[in-house]
């Protein structure tokens, strides 16, 4: 029989561990494989859920593992094993930190650390730049960077030392891109893995499991061909896909959320006295740096040699400044708590620049009114770039996205390509390719590789607004729930507040 470990040790994480544990019932079920169940004691010592590597965070996630463990009986149904730990390993990443760490000074530098031929630097920037959402290596916190390094290490080196002697077939991971199980995804990229996702939790839809079977949530060869897949193998028929398609981009030009949150609700200022009417406007949409920053090689791209935004937009504001264009950066909303240096270099530019005009993240100036004035849309990969060819705005794409082997928008690698289309007469008309209402569909209606909960029935709870939304087991007993909400919400309090 083939040998399947499971590894989410952050028992606290929801619906994350609640996913892993509900794939590992249906398996049970199946009967054709025999099953490891990876449990950490705290051998990890700063995982995703623990970065500051408190004792009672991890007692609290250690009893929520036995919570579920034992309410569902899996130790008599699988194989359950300890992470072990010793000296060695210890010894072995103080000696690691030593000899590496004075060679870091640069994310791009972090981004290619290696443990025996194991990258460990994407996920090590991943988790940094996601939690602190900085991505400006002057502005770094250096001891929660080495801590996250040793994270990784450790999440690597006890994996290793525990199943060196199992000769496992497959791993299950979830998500797959963080410092403590990236490096178990590239442990195993030679071999088998599956990764699993929840979709539903953010838009209080029923929660289903999203299967990644050799292939990552985050690569865009793979999401190219689950949108296609996903429009292939569905049972309804052209028009209702059509519909559903469309249906995506009408709601979110109205700000309701269509599969994921909205983030323009509120942005009622659709009067722009600010816009020059002898000149073309090219309105400008950034990304969250931190969102992208870290996914893999794939993502990484190079426009003129800058390899940021904040550098590109410069060079942009430079280079028209004696065109007639006036160039407007409509901020992301979602950069309101952003922690770098990004929305500072663009207040500069705003000062500097006569040609320039720059939205904050916090405006109430729609985003939406602003793209339907707009001669050229520019975005970085952030959804609004396909939303523009479906409004039938020349939208042109710099650095990398999700939509961008779907051929649906103007994607250019240099200056001299963008002033191309800035000059062009003709540009292609891509709001009548029938790809963008597959990304529609596909960002409304996932079915391909998309299943129910087996048997588990997560539901969320949210304390306020400082709390994510978490996950409990809507099918276990109240007392039960009520045993892991607490533990939940005491972790995510020692975690989050302690000094």
């Amino acid at each position: 029989m083939n040998k399947k470990i499971f590894y989410h040790p952050q028992a606290v994480q929801s619906p994350n561990f609640i996913t892993i544990i509900d794939e590992i019932l249906e398996e049970i079920a199946l009967n054709k494989s025999n099953l490891y169940l990876i449990k950490c004691e705290g051998q990890i010592k700063f995982c995703q859920s623990n970065l500051k590597g408190n004792a009672n965070a991890c007692k609290l996630c250690v009893n929520t593992f036995n919570i579920i463990e034992k309410s569902l009986n899996l130790n008599e149904k699988i194989n359950i094993i300890t992470l072990k730990s010793n000296k060695g390993v210890d010894e072995k990443i103080t000696t690691f930190i030593k000899e590496n760490i004075n060679d870091i000074n640069s994310f791009n530098d972090l981004k290619k650390l290696h443990y025996n031929k194991i990258n460990l630097g994407y996920g090590i920037v991943s988790t940094y730049v996601s939690i602190t959402r900085n991505n400006t290596w002057n502005l770094i916190d250096k001891e929660l960077l080495i801590r996250i390094i040793k994270g990784a290490l450790y999440s690597l080196l006890t994996f290793e030392l525990t199943t060196s002697d199992l000769n496992v077939d497959e791993v299950y991971l979830y998500n797959g891109r963080f410092h403590d199980n990236k490096p178990i995804l590239n442990l195993f990229k030679s071999k088998k893995f599956t990764i699993l996702e929840t979709i539903g939790a953010r838009v209080n839809t029923r929660f289903k499991k999203y299967i990644f079977s050799n292939s990552t949530p985050h690569s865009i060869t793979d999401y190219t061909n689950n949108i296609l897949k996903n429009w292939e193998t569905s049972n309804l028929n052209d028009e209702e896909k059509v519909n559903i398609g469309a249906q995506f981009f009408e709601k979110r030009a109205r700000s309701i959320s269509a599969g994921d949150v909205s983030y323009t609700s509120g942005q009622n200022i659709t009067e722009f006295k600010f816009l020059e009417k002898k000149k073309q406007q090219i309105v400008i949409y950034n990304s969250s740096p931190d969102e992208l920053f870290s996914i893999g090689e794939e993502w990484d791209w190079v426009f003129e040699e800058l390899y940021d935004q904040a550098s590109v937009i410069h060079l942009l504001c430079s280079e028209l400044k004696d065109m007639d264009f006036q160039i407007i950066l409509r901020c992301h909303p979602n950069l309101i708590t952003y922690k770098g240096d990004e929305i500072d270099r663009y207040k500069d530019l705003d000062s500097k620049f006569d040609n320039f005009t720059f939205i904050a993240p916090d405006s109430k100036i729609s985003t939406y009114g602003l793209l339907f004035k707009a001669d050229y849309v520019v975005s970085f990969g952030s959804t609004i770039g396909i939303e523009a060819s479906y409004w039938n705005k020349t939208s042109i794409l710099i650095g990398s996205s999700f939509y961008q082997n779907l051929d649906v928008v103007h994607r250019v690698q240099n200056l001299k390509e963008f002033l191309a289309v800035l000059n062009s007469q003709q540009n292609e008309n891509f709001n009548k390719k029938i790809e963008i209402l597959k990304y529609g569909f596909f960002m409304m209606e996932k079915t391909y590789n998309v299943k129910s909960f087996f048997r588990l029935i997560p539901t969320n709870f949210q304390l306020d607004n400082k709390f994510m939304y978490y996950s409990l087991i809507k099918n276990f007993s109240l007392y039960k729930r009520l045993l892991i909400m607490f533990n939940v919400l005491l972790n995510r309090i020692l975690v989050r507040y302690e000094k």
